[in-house]
């Protein structure tokens, strides 16, 4: 079994954009179906932590690089915050305040600290913070599908002798209580870490940049890049029935959602861009699909050829752009364009290139904050950035499920002006969070409320 193990070339970049401050954190918030007591989601993370141990391991540096690294104790204050149900919730789900402050995480490598954190706000909220080295957006929605049926499970085994002798003891302490020990608990870690991406793609190799095919100058953006943003987050909802119209008009399209959501922003933004550029938007490419146990190390096999089993870690590609001209009109075309060139990228596996700069020891092992002050020009890389984790469709486990999901995430300075993350659910619909620094505005401007009303019009009105 894998315990430990040195990071890919991938993860060096995330830890070293991380650590070089130019990203924070992400996170998604669940809403389960009962009220969720302590002392059941400490039994129930203590399970979570033992199947999947990435969660309690930090990165430390070790025989010249770094390694994922099991902490030696872990609490529950370590892992657990508890809010009141007023503070961060509006209606039932997490408010513009709550992913501001949730924003604000950042976690620091070499401590005595895990990487991710989860927040209780009330009784059936759980928001899970991941810092990006372990984990991709999508371990965000994965977290919660394996804590919801651990709480059942959990729940229905109190008594199991069986059960209990697999997990071994727990001393509920409270907020003191003992997660995780390393010397106590070693040998009762289920699984390997997960292999890196890196293994099942081609090594990374120099890129070579394809130039725009454009007459136009692409948008300048809205201000010079800086580190000094400060995001806003706001939360829009399409409610489960209008999702499920949107959705049969995208089958009856032959499109995906994917596609016709970028179509639509893109075009909902014109009154920003204007008329005398072109834009793009990039979508966050998910390279779990290329995952092969043929292609690793023995150590992983149970793992990957395990269908229950969820891979963690990060798998998150920063997508190839779309480019756009001016749109005067919105087309079904437009969208089948899009989702053609979508469906090529997905299979690229020449993606990883774009890691190519830390395949060399000095920014492998070292922090590297000037490769990410490089690219601190007056524009962003990207116009836009869009993240869709996809619709959670979460089985029931005795009266345990999830009804909602808000997946929201910083913003590094360099990578886009505005960022629309999405997860959706069948109870809870379409959730997207609009985000763009608002520290700062353009003048005659103080939000972009009429974009976004906008937005979510046509979305409704293209799909009738």
């Amino acid at each position: 079994m894998i315990v430990s193990r040195p990071l890919s070339p991938s993860e060096h970049f995330y830890r070293s954009r991380n650590s070089s401050g130019f990203y924070k954190s992400f996170q998604v918030t669940a809403t389960y179906t009962n009220p969720i007591p302590q002392p059941l989601l400490s039994r129930a993370l203590r399970k979570t932590v033992l199947d999947y141990h990435l969660l309690v391991c930090n990165v430390v540096p070790k025989n010249d690089d770094h390694w994922y690294v099991p902490l030696p104790r872990v609490l529950l204050e370590d892992l657990l915050e508890c809010h009141s149900l007023e503070e961060f919730l509006t209606d039932g789900v997490i408010n513009e305040r709550f992913m501001k402050y949730a924003n604000e995480f950042s976690f620091r490598f070499s401590d005595n600290k895990p990487l991710f954190r989860v927040l209780q706000l009330g009784d059936r909220n759980l928001s899970v913070i991941f810092e990006h080295t372990i984990a991709d957006g999508l371990v965000g929605n994965y977290f919660h599908e394996i804590l919801v049926e651990n709480l059942a499970l959990v729940e229905e085994k109190a008594s199991d002798d069986t059960f209990l002798s697999a997990y071994g003891p727990f001393d509920d302490l409270g907020m003191k209580s003992v997660i995780f020990d390393c010397e106590r608990d070693y040998n009762l870690i289920k699984n390997s870490l997960h292999p890196p991406i890196d293994d099942f793609v081609p090594l990374p190799r120099p890129s070579v940049v394809t130039p725009v095919n454009s007459a136009l100058p692409m948008w300048p953006g809205r201000f010079p890049c800086s580190r000094d943003n400060v995001l806003a987050f706001k939360l829009i909802n399409i409610d489960a029935q209008q999702a499920r119209l949107i959705l049969a008009k995208c089958k009856a399209n032959k499109v995906t959602l994917t596609a016709y959501i970028e179509a639509v922003i893109v075009y909902s933004m014109q009154p920003i861009y204007g008329k005398n550029h072109y834009s793009t938007c990039k979508l966050p490419i998910a390279l779990r699909r290329f995952i092969d146990p043929a292609k690793t190390d023995p150590q992983y096999h149970d793992i990957l050829n395990n269908p229950k089993y969820k891979i963690l870690g990060t798998s998150a590609h920063g997508g190839i752009a779309e480019v756009f001209e001016p749109l005067s009109e919105f087309s079904w075309e437009l969208v089948q364009r899009i989702g053609a060139n979508l469906a090529k990228n997905v299979q690229n596996k020449e993606l990883m290139n774009a890691f190519f700069a830390f395949t060399t020891p000095e920014l492998a092992i070292g922090n590297s904050p000037e490769f990410f002050e490089a690219q601190m020009r007056p524009t962003t890389q990207d116009t836009m950035k869009f993240s869709n984790l996809g619709l959670i469709d979460v089985p029931m486990y005795n009266s345990w499920s999830i009804t909602n999901m808000v997946f929201s995430q910083d913003v590094s300075p360099p990578a886009a002006d505005f960022m629309l993350n999405l997860v959706s659910t069948k109870v809870g619909g379409l959730n997207f969070v609009f985000s763009y620094a608002d520290n700062k505005f353009e003048e005659g401007r103080e939000n972009f409320d009429d974009i976004l009303t906008a937005f979510r019009e046509n979305l409704i009105k293209f799909a009738q």
